[in-house]
């Protein structure tokens, strides 16, 4: 083969480089267009390196008819464009390949000596041997193939091996041209084919490495768009849950003002016709009934003062400080019980079976009204039975302590047990003295603390209260 190459004629070499030079032309061309479109690192070094080495090929058309010897005349032309092509050639190869620091790598330098060693003797009218030439040039194309297989390992799947295997065809077929011994001036030539392969497949490798980037930028893009709407579909829940909430809370408002109003409305009369009845009766002389008529403004007066204690209390528990300081939860029962029994002196009360109770983390300003109001209760509603009891006990499970006073009292309709909780509820009417307001205190006193509060009961069987505390260790004995 290289024998038939030998005795082509120079109009054979003249097309060749013609051809050479609109093929590389064309491939700068398509480089620079696609760095433009889609900013890819590397095409638009390796663009210019195509238009240097087009311009190459077409300079040297019109020296073909000089005499193509074993060395390699001086001409400024030729390392100029040599040096332009293998340095912007190396330095887009860098990039394309995802080389760490792109052309400013140091390795970038050191493939850049042999074109180094090769023009520096050029340039200074020196010739120099083709073979030489040729065989040191291959160094970089060796050097850029090794650094190409070494990203294939790197990142799997983007293509350096392809583009590792295109390069490496130019340095073989330089070698296998210096060891036929054959007319080396014809290398120029037959690169052609795999350097133009090269250019193809890094576009080949660059386009589809876009196209991957944007296949997952689409992924991205609608996963981002799912989780957008699934947001915006709890965004929607959540308005329409606080919606609802601040219409409840509305509606809670409205029916404690009227509660409250209601409530205070009675005392308030009772002790404006009192003291009218009690000022007639003065008038009249009547002392007795005056003295009569005051004691039931000061009984008036003191269920307005106990709504009002009420209330605030509900308040106060509401916005207190939660302070967790660890608590022993049968003191604090014990002292609900002496409290009870300080107020109810001289009444009968239940007998009281206390368990065991539990130390737990919790406020104890806010876990003591807890206690006084459901014992309280427990106490008012199993007066009228013959041994009136009321039992207080805690179970532990699963880092959560239940928390029950038991009553063998009155009862209530389980249907309404989710009225019992709200401010003003009554379900016993006014069989049984209170302003509806304690459960409520309880209610959101437990909750304050992570909680919660039900009631099972069933009328004349007595009742049960539950509450819970969470616990983030087991609760020990006090």
């Amino acid at each position: 083969m290289f024998e038939f190459l030998a005795r082509l004629p120079v109009e054979a070499w003249s097309v060749s480089s013609g051809v050479g030079a609109v093929l590389l032309f064309a491939m700068g061309a398509a480089c620079l267009h696609l760095w433009r479109r889609d900013g890819e690192a590397g095409l638009w070094q390796l663009g210019v390196a195509a238009l240097a080495i087009a311009l190459f090929y077409g300079l040297d058309a019109s020296h073909l008819n000089k005499p193509q010897g074993p060395t390699i005349q001086p001409m400024l032309w030729l390392p100029v464009l040599m040096l332009v092509a293998i340095g912007f050639w190396t330095a887009g190869m860098s990039k394309v390949l995802g080389l760490r620091g792109g052309w400013r790598s140091p390795l970038v330098p050191v493939l850049l000596v042999p074109p180094l060693l090769v023009s520096l003797p050029l340039m200074a009218g020196v010739p120099l041997p083709r073979s030489t030439g040729n065989i040191v040039l291959t160094a970089v194309f060796i050097g850029v193939a090794a650094l190409a297989w070494r990203q294939r390992q790197r990142e799997p799947g983007a293509g350096h091996g392809w583009v590792a295997l295109t390069v490496a065809a130019i340095p073989s077929l330089a070698l296998l041209v210096h060891f036929s011994g054959h007319v080396s001036f014809a290398l120029r030539y037959l690169v052609m084919a795999p350097l133009a392969v090269s250019y193809l497949t890094v576009l080949i490798v660059t386009l589809r490495r876009r196209s991957q980037a944007l296949q997952r930028e689409v992924e991205r893009r609608r996963s981002a768009e799912v989780a957008m709407e699934t947001l915006n579909a709890s965004l929607e829940r959540s308005v329409q849950q606080r919606t609802a909430d601040l219409r409840d809370m509305v509606a809670g408002l409205e029916s404690f003002n009227r509660s409250v109003s209601h409530d205070l409305r009675g005392p308030l009369g009772g002790i404006e016709g009192a003291a009218r009845l009690a000022d007639e009766a003065l008038q009249r002389g009547d002392t007795a009934a005056a003295r009569t008529l005051l004691g039931a403004i000061g009984s008036q007066a003191q269920t307005s003062r106990a709504l009002v204690a009420s209330l605030l209390e509900l308040a106060r528990v509401g916005d207190a400080r939660l302070a967790r300081r660890s608590v022993s939860l049968e003191a604090l029962a014990r002292e609900a019980i002496a409290d009870i029994q300080r107020q109810s002196a001289g009444q009968r009360l239940p007998a009281f079976n206390l368990h065991d109770l539990p130390t737990v983390q919790a406020d104890a300003d806010l876990l003591r009204p807890v206690l006084v109001n459901l014992l309280g209760n427990a106490c008012k509603f199993s007066e009228g039975q013959a041994e009136p009891t009321v039992e207080i006990g805690a179970e532990a499970h699963d880092r959560q302590l239940t928390v029950f006073v038991r009553d063998n009292g009155v009862g209530f309709d389980p249907d309404r047990a989710r009225e019992l909780f709200q401010p003003f509820r009554r379900l016993h009417g006014r069989g049984f003295d209170g302003h509806g307001v304690g459960l409520s205190i309880v209610r959101r006193a437990v909750e304050r603390h992570g909680g919660q509060v039900w009631a099972e009961g069933q009328l004349g069987q007595g009742a049960c209260f539950y509450f819970t505390l969470p616990q983030e260790e087991a609760p020990g004995r006090p």
